[in-house]
């Protein structure tokens, strides 16, 4: 086995795992949707969508949008569909938290390890963050309308997990506490 093997079996390895953090954040948002929908007694589905589901097969898994989940029967803006709303982004905030945590907690002879767990945080806030923006069909909107304070509650621990994030992995020297 020469160096060169050893150097793109652990690329593909990384990539291997960053794709399942992308995916499981992706798959955990929607399903936070589905949940809370559930619990209020409504009807979902999972719409397969052709053109993200090309994105995410081109884009060998590290762009996750192969779909989203419809929920039957949101009123316009009521207290049901600000929680439907408001879930995914919730999930992304827990669920990116925990990575986050993990990736601090590791030691640091597993460096590449918690370098790609924090990646997988970063992209659940880049994720979260990105569905609170109050246009078109993301969930911000329904959010805005509905509620302002949770709108605030969720985008601000996002934004600055966010910050947290990209400023910790994208130094040169990572190094968990």
């Amino acid at each position: 086995m020469s160096f060169y093997d050893v150097v793109l079996y652990g690329l593909i390895w990384a990539w291997f795992m960053l794709s399942a953090f992308y995916m499981t954040a992706f798959l955990f948002h929607e399903f936070g949707h589905r949940q809370v929908a559930l619990h209020f007694g409504l009807q979902t589905k999972f719409r397969l969508l052709t053109y993200g589901m090309l994105m995410t097969i081109i884009s060998l898994g590290r762009m996750a949008l192969p779909g989203a989940v419809v929920v039957l029967g949101l009123d316009k803006i009521s207290r049901k569909t600000g929680l439907c709303k408001a879930a995914g982004p919730l999930v992304n905030l827990i669920y990116g938290s925990i990575l986050l945590l993990i990736s601090y907690i590791l030691p640091t002879v597993l460096y590449p390890l918690n370098y790609i767990i924090g990646y997988g945080a970063q992209f659940n806030f880049m994720l979260g963050l990105f569905n609170m923006i109050p246009v078109g069909i993301l969930d911000g909107q329904n959010i805005w309308k509905w509620n302002k304070k949770v709108y605030i509650s969720l985008i601000i621990p996002l934004a600055i997990l966010l910050i947290i994030t990209l400023s910790s992995i994208s130094s040169t020297v990572y190094v968990p506490i």
